[in-house]
């Protein structure tokens, strides 16, 4: 079981087009990996670029977290892992890390719901980010109520 806030090793994450191995934190509530193989995480990358990005999180290598070098913490970026492509634990954020980078997370999603952007072919849950529909429930709404003509004259 893994704890939030706990660093991994995904040896290699094909959709991201990685060749390496790349650590990244635990971000499911402690219930779900209790209960669950599949984990949400955070990707980690030692990119210099992403200093002057806002969404990024650095982190400092320390003895607790295990990083060898500084990283940042790509909050833009959850994704779910099945357990066993993790290897580890490597090591694990402070409370106060955590809590950094989840408030990037928490503002990136506010921000894709107030957009009305929704997960690529995703159906919208009802009450999640307001009452809004999909795009494609709009259309199929929008054909369904063509104006129509009447033949009797």
């Amino acid at each position: 079981m893994a704890e939030r806030g706990r660093l991994y090793l995904w040896p290699r994450n094909r959709s991201f087009g990685d060749s390496k191995a790349r650590p990244v934190v635990v971000i499911s509530p402690d219930a779900a990996t209790r209960h669950g193989r599949r984990w949400v995480v955070l990707p980690l990358s030692t990119v210099s670029d992403l200093a002057s990005n806002p969404l990024a999180y650095r982190l400092a290598p320390t003895a607790t977290n295990g990083l060898r070098q500084a990283s940042f913490v790509m909050t833009w970026l959850p994704t779910s892992v099945h357990a066993d492509q993790l290897q580890g634990p490597l090591g694990r954020l402070t409370s106060a890390e955590l809590t950094a980078a989840a408030q990037r997370c928490d503002a990136i999603s506010t921000i894709r719901c107030a957009a009305g952007l929704l997960p690529l072919k995703a159906p919208m849950i009802r009450g999640a980010c307001g009452a809004r529909e999909s795009n494609q429930q709009k259309q199929d709404q929008s054909t369904n109520q063509q104006p129509q003509t009447n033949s009797q004259g």
